[in-house]
């Protein structure tokens, strides 16, 4: 199950907002290497869907893959959107 963290604190460098507006949704730029899938309640996940974080924090977000540990394996980007000004930063 993928986290709202794995999209905010947990990036490198973490998500910031200038005006400390937290994250709405996150556009899926390139989807995951290696045979992995990004799933959203069961269907597929299509480069530039865009995924509000209630449906994260809902745990409707998985990724399964060909490996037993997909996260450490498998590389896509994203974009997040914060609540203020509804703009995408990658």
């Amino acid at each position: 199950t993928i986290t709202p963290a794995m999209f905010t604190t947990s990036t490198t460098p973490p998500y910031s907002d200038p005006e400390n507006d937290a994250a709405q949704a996150v556009r899926i730029d390139t989807l995951p290497t290696n045979g992995a899938i990004l799933r959203l309640a069961g269907t597929a996940v299509t480069a530039n869907q865009v995924i509000v974080m209630t449906d994260i924090t809902a745990n409707k977000l998985t990724l399964a893959g060909p490996t037993v540990d997909v996260l450490a394996t498998c590389v896509f980007t994203f974009s997040v959107r914060d609540v203020g000004s509804m703009q995408f930063t990658s």
